[in-house]
């Protein structure tokens, strides 16, 4: 996931001011994911000047619009993007100190906080007043002049928004979080950690999302929950991701996205781990002890794979076969814990059914060890993941450098050359191509012929390919240096194989 604030910070294409522990920016879309996960250590607010955008917190769904207003708490959050018109919001992150310095300021003068008012848990949607629309005029006219206003005006009309928010009652519950802020001096692990758990964050994010350093984290998360940090999200995540399995319509992929793990070969393998795949099948088992029975003649092949918690054998039986009573004994625990329905002994024999669930979870397992197209979309996903890092400082994606060096390469080219060059679908390269051409790294000429349009690259897209040129070097090497020299010089050649392989199907 992308840390926004240093995204910001060290984006060059973003208007910006920095001054001191204070970042404000006008933000604009700069990648052309319809979805992108978004987290970072400073609460921030945000006010959409065009477009709209929508946060997806652990709380629920969160949609801005043209002048609204939102405050958003530390924390990550999947943010989806409309590239139906073009998108502006203004950014202002607020540090902790700023705000509890504030607090304990004017400590004396606030009045009781209204009894019942709940604090926020990961966003509220701020009610714009006159001291807000101030603020924000006031930074939308820093922003436009040349001048850089100095650390202490800043910090005063920060204070001014603050001490606005605490006092004028419109926004009680973005005013008792400040007040908690104020009594406070570290965030509380417990709280981040409860709310974050479902987004494939590091423990050195975590750590930094709860202002610590990584040894203090594991110190203060092993008092706070008796369990080590890995452990305790692998559990939270697996309970979660149950749960959907057993409620949602959503599939593998979506679920274990929404659940935090970092793939479906991870999600999976940890899943059918530790659950029976039985769990999450429509319909419950039902077995009697004729199925056991008939089970143990053929060496229990499903139950050793369904009901690992099978050892007791009697002394002179088969190794490889169970006895009827370790059998029973095993599917009375799962029986206890809910894994399996056996309400009583007198029921169907249902063998066959067993034995179908079995062969789906075999195909399961099969198709996440074995698929040809899964593995290579893991490795293209990992690959992009470590090149997108690489760009981040010039606000570019992978993606977004190959379709500027293909149209810098090709000087103009229609837009159905360049998805053919590119092996893209139009609809996709056309979602690229948005924001570049928003940001002026590329123009589109007017129809031609055949209404064909033609793109080229702007002098402005030309300098951040020469920018963007050396990084990639770099980052090329590392991975060279990485792979080996064999394996390196086989990856293209394999490549190349698999794509005319494939082209020739």
């Amino acid at each position: 996931m992308l840390n926004l604030y240093e995204g910001v910070r060290t984006n060059p294409g973003y208007n910006k001011l920095e001054i001191g522990d204070f970042l404000f920016a006008e933000y604009t879309c700069g990648v052309g994911d319809e979805k992108l996960g978004l987290w970072t250590h400073t609460d921030y607010l945000v006010n959409v000047v065009t477009g709209k955008k929508t946060w997806h917190t652990a709380e629920g769904v969160w949609r801005a619009n043209p002048g609204e207003t939102l405050f958003f708490k530390k924390g990550a959050a999947i943010v989806e993007q409309h590239f139906e018109v073009d998108f502006c919001l203004l950014m202002f992150f607020i540090p902790d100190d700023l705000v509890r310095s504030t607090v304990r300021e004017i400590a004396g003068s606030l009045v009781a906080a209204p009894a019942g008012i709940a604090t926020i848990k990961s966003a509220v949607r701020v009610e714009n007043d006159t001291a807000l629309s101030a603020f924000f005029q006031s930074m939308r006219t820093y922003f436009a002049g040349k001048e850089k206003p100095s650390e202490p005006l800043v910090r005063l009309k920060v204070k001014e928004l603050i001490v606005s928010i605490l006092t004028s009652g419109r926004n009680p519950a973005l005013a008792v979080y400040f007040r908690l802020l104020g009594d406070g001096t570290l965030p509380s692990v417990v709280g981040i950690m409860e709310e974050n758990f479902r987004f494939n964050l590091s423990l050195e994010e975590y750590a930094r999302l709860c202002h610590r350093s990584l040894s203090s984290f594991k110190r203060d998360f092993q008092t706070s929950f008796q369990e080590a940090p890995g452990k305790w999200l692998l559990r939270k995540r697996l309970d979660y991701s149950a749960a959907l399995l057993r409620t949602s319509k959503m599939n593998v992929t979506e679920i274990a996205f929404e659940s935090g793990f970092e793939d479906v070969s991870h999600f999976s393998r940890e899943h059918f781990a530790r659950c029976l795949p039985t769990e999450f099948f429509p319909r419950r088992l039902t077995l009697t002890v004729k199925s056991l029975n008939l089970a143990a003649k053929h060496g229990l092949s499903i139950f050793r794979i369904m009901l690992p918690a099978i050892t007791t054998r009697d002394d002179d039986a088969n190794a490889n076969t169970p006895t009827r009573s370790a059998v029973f004994a095993s599917l009375s625990a799962c029986c206890e814990s809910g894994h399996i329905r056996c309400p009583s002994e007198e029921l169907v024999d249902n063998l066959s059914e067993l034995s179908h669930v079995y062969a789906r979870y075999m195909n399961l397992t099969g198709l996440i060890n074995e698929c040809a197209c899964l593995k290579v979309r893991t490795a293209a996903r990992a690959l992009t993941r470590f090149y997108d890092d690489a760009f981040r400082p010039v606000g570019l994606r992978a993606t977004q450098l190959s379709v500027l060096v293909a149209v810098a390469f090709g000087e103009a080219v229609s837009i159905a050359s360049l998805s053919r060059l590119l092996g893209m679908d139009r609809s996709t390269l056309t979602r690229n191509l948005k924001p570049l051409e928003a940001k002026g790294l590329v123009s589109l000429g007017p129809e031609g012929r055949h209404r064909s349009r033609t793109l080229s690259i702007t002098s402005k897209g030309d300098q951040l390919v020469r920018t963007a040129l050396p990084i990639w070097e770099k980052t090329q090497q590392t991975l060279r240096e990485e792979l080996k020299k064999p394996h390196w010089m086989n990856l293209h050649a394999e490549l190349d194989h698999v794509i005319k392989s494939a082209d020739a199907l």
